[in-house]
């Protein structure tokens, strides 16, 4: 394998993994604390640590096409949020897994919106991915958790997200995209957690800094993977964060997946990794 391949699936795990810690995180800050507060100050300090870099290194804050970044912000804050409130109601493996449906979801946007070509190969690989989300959700065996109707929701916003907006990436720095998401996740849901009922406790702040810095470092690290290397080579590598939430939700939380969400997560990634092969993927920062 070249080495910038390396070099970038690299990045990619490691920016995975940094999203993986942040979803835990939420869950167990979302215990006590509103998501949307979450989301606020995860913006609102991530892109106080991003603004002085971008000066640093001149690169446009504002950017050229505001009317699109200010969309991608928007329709990314909804993703975020919906991300948010799933994990603070279900196992984070579940979340992940959930939001990485989004793959999944891609090809019949682009399909309706855009007129793509839907192939029939595409529809079975799909296919495959839709099963393994009945395993996870298991309905008519189990009460639903609203946790999952979060996470569903996530996926087909974000799939939203890469379809009408995949170009934006090509004509505006990648850390403007990062920081028109930051900042205008911070300034949309400011109405909403202008008065709070529930302040976090000392100890809790320590989980929100963890949330910040780790949700900052995998926009890094996810930035640099795009960079290194052409996103069909990358993306598949982005199904690792569903190893790693499960992984940090059996250790930290002793959250164990059932057999049929296991099968389930498994079918996602398999089927997400094997569309990324054959769609053109999008390489928007999300």
């Amino acid at each position: 394998m070249p080495r910038p391949i390396v070099r970038a699936a690299s990045e990619m795990l490691l920016a995975t993994a940094s999203f993986a810690v942040m979803t835990m995180l939420v869950r167990v800050a979302g215990r006590s604390l509103d998501p949307l507060f979450l989301v606020w100050i995860r913006g609102l300090l991530g892109f106080c640590i991003l603004w002085p870099y971008l000066y640093l290194r001149q690169i446009s804050i504002l950017g050229t096409h505001r009317a699109m970044l200010l969309i991608r912000a928007a329709v990314g804050c909804v993703g975020v949020c919906l991300v948010f409130f799933s994990a603070k109601w279900i196992p984070v493996s579940d979340a992940v897994s959930l939001f990485m449906t989004s793959a999944l979801y891609v090809p019949f946007v682009a399909a309706v919106f855009l007129k793509e070509h839907l192939h029939w190969h595409t529809v079975k690989l799909a296919s495959l991915g839709f099963l393994g989300m009945l395993l996870i959700v298991q309905p008519g065996f189990a009460e639903i958790n609203r946790g999952i109707f979060y996470g569903l929701a996530a996926g087909v916003v974000h799939a939203f997200v890469y379809t009408t907006l995949r170009g934006l990436s090509s004509r505006e720095h990648s850390l403007t995209v990062v920081g028109y998401f930051l900042g205008g996740s911070a300034l949309f849901t400011t109405p909403w957690v202008a008065f709070p009922t529930t302040l976090p406790q000392p100890a809790t702040l320590f989980i929100i800094l963890g949330i910040v810095i780790s949700g900052f470092l995998g926009q890094i690290f996810l930035t640099r993977a795009y960079a290194h290397a052409p996103a069909a080579r990358v993306t598949p590598y982005i199904y690792g964060e569903v190893v790693f939430a499960a992984l940090l939700g059996w250790y930290f939380l002793s959250e164990i997946p059932n057999l049929p969400a296991t099968v389930g997560m498994a079918l996602i990634c398999a089927s997400g990794w094997a569309l990324s092969r054959v769609v053109a993927p999008a390489t928007d920062i999300s």
